[in-house]
């Protein structure tokens, strides 16, 4: 696009765009009027920041190579995907041109992607293959004779391929040391994917909804333990009736049917089910699973209207859980940080707040901190 542009120059033909001039990294302006070579129409390389919010850690924010395309949306690779926590549904990101020498320095050795690769938190990989190239590599891998083959195409591959990590029980690689630097393993995954994937579209793979359908014995097993399920509860209900049942800790009646009764169907059918009061659409004082959210079917089975909205209810309340969760942990955070944003440690050691209150006499009571900055 921009390229498009530029070739255009001043005078862009009827219905087209054009540009004026060039300005260079160091502020040179260049009039494209003047400018006759298309030796000195090239665009240089430049770098942004990608900020998804909420910024969580240090990976939120990070540095793109840029690369103009059609269209009006930011692109991607699915692997950059994973620190930011973002997927193809709509997230929105935050573009930020460096504006100085010092912030292009900074995201050219901080923060751009392959110096993000393993994350300062936990020292492990934040990024790796994913979705359509993890497939494939699992696929392109099951015949070793015909990978070591594929290798051959391998851009730079000498080769050599690296020595075990284990022998037994079978012979594996591990991809546990990040040895050949941050630029090596950007490579590694990009060609990864170009190889992968380039050989998916000659093998290839698809999945239905004949993938879902368990066999008929996982069928006749989840159904029998269901009608034992709910035979167990027929028996407790009675139990509850003529006061036989035995009372759970700190728990009447009533709580300690539900709570068995629950838990019961939970456990052996595997679904969930939540303490829900009984809803308009059973019958008065009806204390069987389904009134209290025991969903026996699924969703490829088919849902009854009861089932579909106990599955509201609990997706209307996984999204506020989140909602109110994602608020409170960060006002949390916000306050310690609040409290302590004018403690310093001081020339002679100890440790002060901004009234000269020491709060403690040598930081970290061992004075043993590789980060120590003195104010």
């Amino acid at each position: 696009m921009l390229k498009e542009l530029v070739e255009y120059g001043p005078h862009p033909p009827p219905g087209k765009a054009g540009a004026k001039c060039i300005i260079r990294d160091d502020g040179q302006r260049l009039d494209l009027r003047y400018l006759k070579k298309s030796s000195d129409h090239h665009l240089e390389l430049d770098f942004v920041l990608f900020d998804r919010q909420p910024s969580l850690h240090k990976m939120s924010i990070m540095g793109h190579r840029i690369r103009i395309m059609p269209y009006s949306t930011f692109r991607l690779n699915l692997s950059v995907t994973s620190p930011y926590n973002v997927d193809f549904v709509g997230d929105e990101l935050n573009m930020h041109i460096p504006q100085s020498f010092e912030t292009r320095a900074e995201v050219l050795e901080l923060m751009m992607v392959p110096k993000c690769i393993v994350s300062p938190q936990s020292n492990r990989p934040v990024m790796g293959i994913v979705q359509d190239t993890l497939l494939g590599c699992r696929k392109i891998t099951k015949r070793e004779d015909v990978f070591m083959n594929i290798l051959m195409w391998w851009e730079d591959f000498d080769g050599k391929v690296p020595a075990y990590a284990a022998l037994k029980p079978q012979p594996l690689w591990t991809g546990s040391k990040e040895e050949v630097g941050p630029d090596a393993a950007r490579k590694f995954l990009g060609h990864t994917q170009w190889l992968v994937n380039y050989w998916l579209l000659q093998n290839a793979f698809s999945i239905g909804i004949r993938d879902m359908i368990a066999d008929v014995a996982t069928m006749e097993k989840i159904n029998e333990t269901i009608s034992k399920s709910k035979e167990d509860v027929k028996q407790l209900i009675v139990k509850a009736q003529n006061k036989d049942l035995e009372l759970e800790p700190r728990r009447t009646m009533m709580e300690s049917f539900e709570n068995k009764v629950l838990n019961k169907a939970r456990d052996d059918a595997g679904n969930s089910a939540q303490n829900n009061r009984t809803l308009p659409h059973f019958t008065k004082d009806d204390y069987g699973p389904e009134s209290c959210g025991f969903m026996e079917n699924s969703y490829l089975r088919g849902l009854t209207p009861q089932a579909f909205c106990f599955h509201a209810m609990g997706g209307r309340e996984g999204l506020i859980d989140i909602a109110v969760n994602t608020s409170e942990t960060g006002y949390i955070q916000r306050r310690p940080v609040n409290a302590i944003e004018d403690i310093m440690v001081k020339y002679d050691g100890t440790v002060r707040n901004s009234l000269g209150d020491v709060i403690q006499f040598l930081y970290g009571e061992d004075g043993m901190c590789n980060t120590l900055k003195l104010a």
